[in-house]
């Protein structure tokens, strides 16, 4: 039985045979038609919605899974919004009657961070209209794709400065994260350009923010991990977008010659896009390639001699392909679509992902593919790409403090897909943030399974901590925001409240 409801049904009552009619204060759960009693005491003012909250099976079942497909937390239901208001609604009566609330964009987070226990998550993506384009920014609903959107504002030779290096993610969802990708080294996160967010905070209550505006909320969702309200609207900067791309891919043996080259190109800015990858040669061993793009217009094409000069890479091992900025920019599209028909985009993905300064990263980047197994890691790449830290400014996105740090992400997919081979992994990369933190001054860059606890988060922030936690009380001060592990953890769904100290 599908229970659904939505305004008009909510107030029609009619064909469904078991709609959402309100809230059993005593149980803690959904009331429908079906389920009124004597015994059931009705929340007052139940919300109506524009939208549809669900209570069905199979509603529940793909709520209660993400991307990684090791974390499975059930809800009681999963609201559809069909506006902002509803969402400001659904918050206003989850503070009242105390419902964890998770936000849920693509769904591609790995460790449960989207998911709830036996609350509501609000799925973002029917609020997914792209509502104002200027020369300048675009204000988009936070449900709104990456590709989509990239896909619309092109026509307007138009691109966001950064993207994700998968555009099937939500904008509100990666904001909350930071978003990263090769042309982060330019340009910064996602995060850092953002030029206002419309807020609906813990309270229930919506808010614009920008630098000017109610500027600590502003700062405190751009890579605060959903923990301070749902990001319903974002406008975000735009640049000019040259319509073509050269795109290089270039051999390196040596990783010392491979990430020297990578802190080169990232200072003479002759690329527009600078990426790195580890993969598997025909003899088992770790090849280390670096993806370049230059993007042109068709009068002005780039002169490849002069661009590859004064690098290190395999001496006629370097392939060029002209491309459009579009397909560029989206290129991992087919592959994922690959990856779902193999079904290995339904196996489990224990990722582990860091950001490691650029004093500490080749040793450690070294010792650690010195012990890595093919079988460790399985079909998907090895990421190694530099950054600037000059360009990184939104507060909580943690990085290390040298001039220069390097992304270094094992994008783990976990073959056979048995609880041993999750659980071999998981605690690996527990040692490797152990290694990363302890040992390299690097961060732990959270889209990653790693078990975590306040101690950790602690030394994840240091001096952010104490402004984190002020934030966390003022804007969600019943704590219904689903937490990152250690904040609520998937793994200790009644762990306290947030404290002052680890």
């Amino acid at each position: 039985m599908n229970r659904e409801i939505s305004r008009r049904s909510f107030l029609q009552n009619t064909l469904v045979g078991a709609v959402v009619v309100g809230f059993d204060i005593l149980s803690g759960s959904w009331l429908t038609t079906r389920d009124l009693s004597s015994a059931a005491l009705p929340a007052r003012h139940f919300p109506r919605f524009d939208g549809i909250l669900c209570t069905d099976d199979a509603s529940l079942a793909a709520a209660a899974d993400d991307y990684g497909h090791i974390v499975h937390k059930w809800p009681r239901a999963v609201l559809r919004p069909g506006s902002v208001d509803d969402i400001r609604k659904m918050i206003r009566f989850a503070c009242k009657h105390k419902i964890k609330v998770a936000i849920r964009g693509s769904g591609y987070s790995v460790q449960g961070e989207t998911q709830i226990k036996s609350g509501v998550v609000i799925e973002m993506k029917s609020l997914n209209q792209i509502l104002e384009i200027n020369p300048h920014s675009v204000l988009v609903e936070g449900g709104v794709i990456w590709s989509d959107l990239l896909e619309r504002i092109v026509q307007y030779r138009l691109r966001p400065a950064t993207l994700t290096n998968y555009l099937g993610l939500s904008v509100g969802g990666t904001i909350s994260v930071g978003g990263v990708d090769g042309h982060a080294f330019r340009y910064g996160s996602q995060a850092d350009n953002v030029c206002e967010l419309h807020v609906v905070t813990g309270r229930g209550d919506l808010i614009t923010s920008s630098p000017k505006r109610n500027e600590d909320l502003f700062n405190a969702c751009r890579g605060g991990l959903g923990q301070f309200g749902v990001i319903v609207r974002a406008r975000l900067s735009l640049i000019h977008a040259l319509p073509s791309a050269l795109v290089y891919s270039l051999p390196y043996t040596d990783l010392s010659d491979f990430m020297a080259d990578q802190e080169l190109l990232i200072d003479d800015g002759r690329f527009d896009y600078i990426q790195g990858k580890v993969v598997l040669d025909d003899q088992g061993k770790w090849i280390f390639l670096l993806e370049a793009a230059k993007y042109f217009s068709s009068f002005d094409k780039p002169d490849s001699e002069a661009l590859l000069a004064g690098l290190s890479f395999i001496p006629g091992g370097q392939t060029i392909e002209d491309m459009s900025y579009f397909d560029f920019s989206n290129r991992l599209a087919p592959l994922v679509e690959q990856a779902k028909d193999k079904g290995v985009w339904d196996l489990p993905h224990p990722w582990a992902t860091f950001f490691l300064s650029a004093a500490d990263a080749y040793v450690l980047i070294k010792e650690i593919l010195g012990r890595l197994t093919p079988d460790e890691v399985g079909p998907m790449p090895i990421l190694i790409y530099p950054l600037n830290r000059f360009h990184f400014k939104a507060p909580f996105l943690c990085i290390p403090k040298s001039r220069h740090f390097f992304a270094f992400f094992i994008l783990r997919t976990a073959i056979p897909p048995t609880l041993d081979t999750v659980f071999r992994m998981v605690a690996s990369n527990r040692s490797l943030y152990e290694q990363v933190v302890n040992d390299g001054g690097g961060k732990r860059y959270p889209i990653d399974y790693i078990p975590m606890n306040r101690n950790d988060w602690y030394r994840h922030f240091q001096s952010k901590w104490k402004h984190f936690i002020g934030m966390k009380r003022y804007f969600d001060p019943f704590g219904i925001f689903n937490g990152r592990c250690g904040l609520n953890s998937p793994h200790c769904d009644d762990c306290e409240y947030l404290t002052d100290s680890p």
